[in-house]
């Protein structure tokens, strides 16, 4: 399996069920301002109210969309983010995602405010709380942020090295699963590498080069 193909899977598989929802709709369209400063939260609400149960794709173009209260997103909606787009909650609240994630890995969720829930995903990415691999930039609050969502979940690492200074991140906790992309996928703890458990899934013949 090829990196791109990795970084499309939730694309093409929103695409496969495109008939299955065929109801989309866009924040902005809707009302959203996605300024980082006005509450969305109602643009949101409004939304949801109007799928009324059914299945449906709600998507978050470039832009910051705040939200300012607590806010559940249900199992029927998923939430598909493109061009840059963020959600936000403000300080002190709680956005619990219990719908679908669209989208590739790239920052995605912001803000002061906490995620929890249980995300309708095949796995997670730390890259979309901010993460960078870069092996300069620390990676901490994003790996942290993504290990909080994804408790009993998977999370995937690409061939980078992400530095990190909470020795506690080094392991998955609970039923959280690391899957990394290939040998290459590392964390850098206390001026040491430690390396990601390899997905064998993504590997073949025993290479350490991805397929």
């Amino acid at each position: 399996m090829k990196v791109s193909e990795l970084m499309s899977n939730n694309v093409e598989w929103m695409k496969k069920n495109e008939q299955t929802w065929s109801i989309f709709y866009n924040m902005k369209e809707w009302g959203a301002k996605g300024d980082g400063v006005d509450d969305d939260r109602y643009t949101l609400d409004k939304i949801i109210q109007d799928l009324d149960g059914q299945d449906g794709v709600i998507i978050f173009p470039k832009g910051d969309y705040r939200i300012g209260t607590n806010y559940v997103i249900p199992e029927h909606v998923y939430l598909y983010f493109v061009g840059e787009g963020l959600l936000s909650p403000a300080s002190g609240v709680t956005i619990t995602l219990n719908g679908g994630i669209i989208a590739g890995p790239f920052p995605i969720f912001t803000g002061e405010g906490a995620f929890n829930g249980k995300p309708q995903v095949e796995h997670g990415y730390s890259e979309w709380f901010g993460a960078v691999g870069d092996a300069i930039t620390d990676d901490t609050r994003a790996i942290s942020r993504t290990v909080s969502l994804f408790n009993n979940s998977t999370i995937l690492f690409f061939n980078k090295t992400y530095k990190v200074t909470l020795a506690s991140l080094l392991n998955p906790l609970n039923s959280t699963v690391y899957q990394a992309e290939g040998t290459l996928s590392r964390f850098l703890y206390n001026n040491m590498y430690y390396p990601i458990p390899v997905h064998t899934a993504l590997l073949s013949n025993g290479d350490d080069k991805v397929v």
